[in-house]
């Protein structure tokens, strides 16, 4: 069994390595695949991210959704911790921590005292490698797994579902004690369902 930090390098570099139109063409039948899921037909709340590198990109998913009416949160980071901020166009964003995509200064943040008001919230997460387990590696910092645990303790009605290309997938590392599992994971290939 592998450490983290050794599955995480070994992953991005294949991510990395992915040719331009190849992971474009990837993200594409990801993006298809959620909005086919029930996830989708059943969800109005969704929290989505924007790609950094060769991450899975969302944005034609991310159209389609405003498109239909849904109500999308987009990731900001402040200091340690993460909010999620209603986004309602590209424009809302700007470059943040780590030179990803971030929601502007003065958008609605989400709140986690009301989050009983939203019957179920979708949370499509990135992440460097999930196992078929839901085990999830990231990028070391925490943000998603601390975020994850806030939800859980205000009694937040949240599906936790990991977004990867195939070969992010694997078994050769173990979850630890804090981490916080998907319960499904999208890639191009199919819907894995996680035993969580």
């Amino acid at each position: 069994m592998e450490t983290k930090s050794r599955v995480r390098k070994e992953i991005l570099k294949l991510r990395n390595e992915l040719d331009e139109k190849e992971a474009v063409n990837r993200s594409i039948s990801i993006c298809n695949r959620i909005k086919e899921s029930s996830y989708y037909q059943e969800m109005d709340d969704i929290f989505v991210y924007s790609a950094l590198g060769k991450e899975v990109d969302l944005s034609e998913f991310i159209q389609k959704a405003w498109k239909d009416g849904k109500h999308l949160f987009f990731p900001k980071v402040f200091g340690e911790d993460m909010e999620f901020c209603r986004v309602f166009c590209f424009d809302q964003l700007e470059e943040g921590s780590f030179h990803v995509l971030e929601p502007k200064e003065g958008l609605e943040q989400f709140s986690l005292q009301v989050s009983n008001c939203y019957p179920k919230i979708l949370v499509l997460t990135p992440g460097v490698a999930f196992s078929e387990s839901g085990a999830r590696i990231g990028y070391g910092k925490g943000f998603y797994d601390r975020y994850f645990k806030r939800m859980e303790n205000a009694d937040c009605n949240f599906i936790p579902v990991g977004i990867a290309y195939r070969f992010q997938i694997t078994n050769e590392f173990e979850a630890e004690a804090f981490d916080y599992k998907m319960k499904t994971i999208f890639t191009e290939k199919e819907e894995v369902r996680c035993n969580v």
